[in-house]
């Protein structure tokens, strides 16, 4: 999510440097109240972000071509120290489909041949609820899957439906609305 992962982290240094200041400004006169406000983005701060997206994407095709088995430790390293991110990211992804067809598809998958996991995690769903309602549970289950060493090969099955998505968005009108709303590319 643009707004909760990658503005922010483009203006971390900033932030860390205002929060400074007011730590200073709070030693100096002894107050302890808060002074940041949150930050507004403008549709430039969007084009920086999606550009430093596209950056990050064209290093890690190179790295996977350079060394593909480097990224899949760096992906295992990721599911070990923070799997609730990994959790979060892949909601996120399902929940940007409209149409909930690859939400759908995946949670079928589970239930068919990971049903062990599905029945483990039945206590996140509310009563009448399913896995095709609740991204978040199915992202939970995946990631929580790849985490273990044995369950890896569906890490490439989830990229390719992943792949698949992102190009059938570009081929809908998702993309003209999105063109439409941010301009025609990232110069504006």
């Amino acid at each position: 999510d643009m707004n909760d992962h990658v503005l922010p982290y483009l203006y971390e240094d900033e932030e860390e440097d205002e929060a400074d200041a007011d730590a200073d400004a709070d030693a100096t006169t002894k107050t302890t109240t808060p002074t940041t406000t949150p930050r507004t983005y403008t549709h430039d701060d969007y084009v920086q972000g999606a550009e430093e997206c596209l950056m990050i994407e064209e290093e890690m095709t190179q790295m996977e071509l350079d060394d593909p088995q480097y990224l899949a430790k760096l992906e295992r390293d990721a599911l070990i120290e923070d799997p609730e991110i990994v959790a979060e990211v892949i909601a996120d992804v399902l929940s940007q489909d409209g149409s909930s067809e690859l939400l759908k598809e995946i949670a079928t998958t589970l239930e068919k041949e990971a049903a062990v996991a599905v029945h483990n995690v039945e206590g996140m769903l509310k009563e009448g609820e399913s896995l095709e309602e609740r991204p978040d549970v199915v992202g939970y289950i995946i990631a929580k899957m790849l985490s273990e060493d044995d369950n890896l090969n569906i890490l490439g099955e989830l990229d390719e439906s992943l792949a698949k998505l992102v190009e059938d968005w570009h081929e809908e009108e998702h993309y003209e609305e999105w063109q439409g709303q941010y301009g025609q590319g990232l110069g504006g």
